[in-house]
């Protein structure tokens, strides 16, 4: 098992050199994952927007939610890639992916799934 970087808030210049990282999680995923991040996180934002954004709302309520004013608007976290993750690659060495640290500072060692 290995450490990796969960970016929701990063930020490039026009020249694409990243200006800021912004805070991540911390999870703990399998080697496999760790090695293949860059592919299975793509895998993950293509099942979202193919089966989450596309299909029916009542097959994952977990991924949407009801604003203030009404409005019902897709919500996806960290909590459902690690779901996913458990889901579609817990056989590669039979151990789960699980949350180290929330909103912490980026750390440059680890690779890093975009979102």
């Amino acid at each position: 098992m290995k450490l990796i970087n969960v970016a929701y808030d990063y930020e490039y210049d026009d020249n694409d050199v990243l200006i800021d990282m912004g805070p991540v999680d911390i999870l703990c995923v399998p080697d496999y994952v760790h090695d293949h991040l860059e592919d299975i996180a793509k895998e993950f934002n293509y099942w979202v927007g193919d089966e989450v954004y596309e299909g029916e709302k009542s097959k994952h309520p977990e991924y949407w939610a009801q604003q203030e004013n009404g409005e019902v608007v897709m919500n996806v976290g960290t909590e459902h890639f690690i779901n996913w993750l458990n889901d579609h690659y817990y056989h590669c060495e039979n151990k789960k992916s699980y949350m180290v640290e929330e909103n912490t500072t980026y750390n440059p060692d680890y690779p890093t799934a975009k979102f």
